[in-house]
């Protein structure tokens, strides 16, 4: 069973990013009672996505990619969060995760490809090293 991990920590209060809002706090409480309720998972990670906090996405999206790691979208859609709110690098290390965890999934070989174009702004010798 998922856990939803006591995130205060006694040295310092945690900061607005490490709070779970009441209705993420909801969604948390529903796949922790049933963790194979995907309804449950993508209305988390959609209100995730929404209010835009980086504890929270990454918290989410790693929890719900151990327990379907075939979903590739949502391997992207967690890359794109990683891109917009830390760096090219953090979604580099999402997609190199993605494609360990799927590594026949084309559409996912795709959209890593086309990142790292984009990244590298289509330097031949920068995209293939």
């Amino acid at each position: 069973m998922i856990v939803l991990d006591d995130i205060t920590n006694d040295d310092d209060a945690p900061g607005p990013d490490e709070v779970p809002t009441a209705e993420e706090r909801g969604f948390w409480k529903a796949v922790e009672e049933n963790p194979n309720d995907f309804a449950s998972w993508t209305y988390l990670l959609q209100v995730v996505e929404k209010n835009g906090k980086l504890k929270q996405i990454q918290k989410a999206f790693s929890s719900f990619l151990q327990l379907y790691p075939y979903c590739y979208g949502y391997w992207k859609k967690y890359a794109d969060q990683m891109k917009k709110l830390v760096s090219n690098d953090a979604a580099y290390e999402v997609y190199n995760e993605a494609v360990v965890a799927i590594p026949l999934s084309v559409d996912l070989w795709t959209y890593f490809i086309h990142f790292i174009a984009e990244w590298k702004n289509g330097d031949e010798n920068e995209i293939r090293t």
